[in-house]
């Protein structure tokens, strides 16, 4: 059992996708679900929604932000928000500006 700092979450969000013993001995810090706006399966199934939730992982979804990026630093999970300029290339200062640091969980 351990803490997993980035759980990309399987078929898109499909029902049958992190189970909860499975998010209870990994315990996520975040989710990313790849999967398309509007899409004819109802991707992602408010159950899978529901159980990251209830593990406590901060979900990210590609139809609600278009893209996730996230680094590994030594001081966590840094969040990089492609839309705000956050990305190389654009200067010290908009990277910045786009970043989020999400310091690591304790064990």
């Amino acid at each position: 059992t351990g803490t997993v700092a980035v759980l990309k979450v399987s078929h898109h969000g499909a029902s049958s996708a992190s189970g909860a013993a499975f998010l209870a001995r990994t315990r996520p810090r975040f989710a990313v679900l790849s999967v398309g706006a509007r899409n004819r399966f109802g991707h992602p199934a408010p159950a899978v929604l529901e159980r990251l939730a209830a593990a406590g992982a901060t979900v990210r979804r590609t139809d609600e932000s278009g893209a996730v990026w996230l680094e590994w630093s030594d001081s966590g999970v840094v969040e990089r928000d492609w839309r705000r300029g956050g990305f190389p290339g654009r200067g010290a200062r908009a990277a910045a500006a786009a970043a989020v640091v999400h310091p690591p969980r304790r064990r």
